[in-house]
């Protein structure tokens, strides 16, 4: 992962003495309610995570699971019948949930990036992409045309595109998938934001383009000081690129901790399931292998553990509520049997 995964040998007492870099995002008790026929339904309850200048953590889980709606939420773009009913989003210290509408569209596309899966649909189809990325410099950034423009083509050769000049004159149509994905990565840290949120990005990518674009995103962490949330369904992607990971799932997180630990040992069985259906070494047998069971469905009730239905290690204890209490291998878990389960992980290798 472009050395930013901890290596397993890292003591405490070293890691204690390195400076840490200052705290970006924290997220606390984040809830959000979507609105049906019957009611509104809690989509996401009491999400929480922090993340430090440089730092990227992914989001995982199956579709559904609330990895969306939590990124939805941090960028204050939720969908419509969605609204944000608890917690806050504070960026460098400013409670972002209490802005009003001009409060969020300052701050998106300034201090927060977004990058999404279809790029071709955030991009006018009759336009050169480069007077789009130029005009967003002029717009958000208070360039001047003249300006704007080199700024423009500078960003394109960052992106390692080739012949910036000629791309910044093409339309759409006119380029692959993976260079419109990097246009649109340029046009998100147009304006140097500390955050950059990256939702599916690489997802309708083919696997040779996916790791180009993860490669590029751990250049700008490092080079930029970015911070990233990452949301993908790909575990692979998610152990190249991001210290940290959070599993979803049914509106909670259910383990957080560092990517090494929660991959090579995880504490819930859901994190084991996933990564049991998500490493297999063929797609022969990824073909054969399910997670067994189905997800919740939205507004189903649980007074307990609601991965229990579909877990092989549930006891009649499971049926009791649990937060994130701490894992065995580190970080948090929301398991009430995990310091007595024995998970196998996958090889990061």
């Amino acid at each position: 992962m472009s050395g930013s995964l901890p290596g397993p040998g890292l003591s405490a007492s070293r890691e204690s003495l390195e400076p840490r870099p200052e705290l970006v995002l924290r997220v606390r008790g984040l809830s959000v309610e979507v609105a049906t026929a019957s009611g509104r339904i809690e989509a996401v309850r009491g999400v929480g995570f922090e993340l430090r200048r440089g730092e990227a953590i992914g989001l995982v889980g199956e579709s559904g699971s609330g990895k969306t709606l939590t990124c939805r939420a941090v960028l204050g773009a939720l969908p419509a019948g969605c609204v944000l009913s608890g917690g806050t989003i504070e960026l460098d210290g400013v409670d972002l949930a209490a802005l009003d509408r001009s409060g969020w569209t300052s701050v998106r596309s300034t201090r927060v990036g977004a990058v999404f899966q279809d790029p071709a649909s955030y991009l006018n189809p009759s336009l050169p992409v480069g007077e789009q990325l130029a005009e967003v410099i002029r717009v958000k950034g208070g360039k001047r045309r003249a300006a704007a423009r080199g700024r423009a083509l500078e960003l394109l050769a960052t992106m390692h595109l080739h012949r910036p000049a000629h791309v910044y004159q093409q339309i759409p149509a006119e380029l692959s998938g993976g260079m419109l994905q990097r246009v649109m990565i340029a046009i998100a840290v147009a304006c140097d934001p500390v955050l950059l949120v990256a939702d599916e990005a690489t997802t309708a990518l083919d696997l040779t383009t996916q790791r180009e674009v993860i490669d590029l995103l751990s250049e700008l962490r490092e080079r930029l000081g970015l911070a990233v949330v990452f949301v993908s369904h790909d575990l692979a992607a998610v152990a190249e690129l991001c210290d940290r990971v959070a599993v979803f799932y049914a509106g909670e997180v259910v383990e957080i901790g560092d990517t090494v630990s929660v991959i090579s040992a995880p504490s819930h069985p859901y994190t084991e399931a996933l990564l049991r259906v998500g490493f297999l070494g063929s797609e022969e047998e990824a073909a054969l292998e399910v997670i067994p069971g189905r997800h919740p469905r939205l507004g189903e009730a649980s007074a307990g553990c609601r991965f229990a239905p579909r877990c092989a290690h549930r006891r009649e204890s499971c049926s009791r509520p649990l937060g994130l209490t701490p894992a065995p291998a580190g970080g948090r878990v929301r398991c009430l049997r995990s310091p007595e389960l024995a998970l196998v992980g996958a090889e990061l290798g």
